[in-house]
């Protein structure tokens, strides 16, 4: 199982969550980097010598973690002493670009830019479903009830794939040929959001129905395109984006009470990275938020008073993506 050496989140930081942060960081050095919240040091590294890593995320169990590459991905198992994956998944022909995993772990999901999305058995190397696009698939998400994933791509669409079915339920196309490059679902189902290469963010409802795509606000997130989206676990819940001039731009998001851009506040703007920033993900408490960057760093971050509480140092090179696990101390 896990071991942390060091003292907990909760005495560190004031993270009165009664659990341990575990942070994965990973990018062009082809190395995953494991470190406990509290430490300043890599406590495991985990080996990807195929390629630089895309995407992280760790299963709903917390014990596996998955690694998007070039042109695979591959599934670790945490609790192992090997620092080799336990599985790797070769159907892709192109860079895997984001991985995740379905609410009760039993299967994964990767996307690609060889224009499809994939679904996998966790415990077998061979893909369950493919589900094609007409253009590279740059990112994805799953509701959390499991049934539907929203796949953003290069043609500027959102697909919906209906998983029972094996079908696609819906497409949306915000702003014409304006390649969606983040997407990202609330943790309570209820707000979609995708944003593009020109530095927009489209927010929909998904109240009435996981495919319904009611209009929240259109949000001019950056000039430039948007790297990476996250919401916290708050019921009028905050946005994050990652942004290409080293900041996080954190909104806050209140559906009853948005009508045009303007009713959509900004919480805050982290700068914190002197490089792009590729990754962000709140804590579940939703004060706290970890980014990694290009400047071959992460930090984690009290968004309140934008303090930042320890900065992880050691990639050699730029870091692109990062996943967080709490586990019960």
């Amino acid at each position: 199982g896990w071991s942390f050496p060091g003292r907990s989140c909760e005495k560190q930081f004031g993270l009165k969550m009664g659990r341990n942060i575990v942070l994965a960081t990973a990018g062009y050095d082809r190395s995953v980097r494991l470190w406990d919240c509290n430490a300043e040091s890599t406590y495991r590294t985990l080996h990807f010598p195929e390629s630089q890593v895309n995407d992280l995320c760790f299963s709903s169990d917390n014990e596996l973690l998955i690694v998007g590459g070039f042109p695979r991905a591959a599934v670790f198992n945490v609790s192992s002493s090997t620092p080799n994956p336990t599985y790797v998944f070769d159907d892709h022909r192109g860079n895997v670009t984001e991985v995740g995993c379905d609410p009760d772990g039993k299967w994964m999901y990767s996307c690609s830019d060889d224009r499809t999305v994939k679904l996998w058995n966790t415990k077998s190397p061979q893909a369950l479903a493919t589900f094609k696009h007409s253009s590279p698939v740059n990112c994805i998400a799953i509701h959390p009830n499991g049934n539907y994933l929203y796949a953003g791509d290069q043609d500027g669409f959102v697909k919906v794939w209906d998983i029972t079915a094996s079908k696609l339920a819906k497409e949306v196309q915000p702003q014409s040929v304006e390649s969606v490059e983040a997407i990202a679902v609330s943790h309570d189902g209820n707000i979609i959001v995708g944003s593009n290469f020109a530095g927009a963010s489209y927010f929909w409802s998904l109240e009435k129905d996981p495919i319904a795509f009611d209009p929240i606000c259109r949000n001019q997130t950056h000039h430039r395109h948007v790297l990476k989206v996250a919401f916290d676990y708050l019921d009028e819940p905050k946005f994050a984006a990652a942004l290409t001039d080293g900041t996080v731009k954190i909104l806050k998001v209140d559906i009853g009470k948005i009508e045009t851009e303007s009713d959509m506040p900004t919480v805050g703007i982290l700068d914190n990275h002197t490089r792009w920033v590729w990754g962000v993900a709140f804590t579940s408490d939703s004060e706290h938020l970890f980014s990694a960057s290009s400047d071959m760093t992460a930090v984690l971050v009290h968004i309140e008073s934008g303090k930042v509480l320890t900065t992880f140092e050691g990639h050699q090179k730029a870091i692109t993506c990062l996943a967080i696990a709490e586990v019960q101390s």
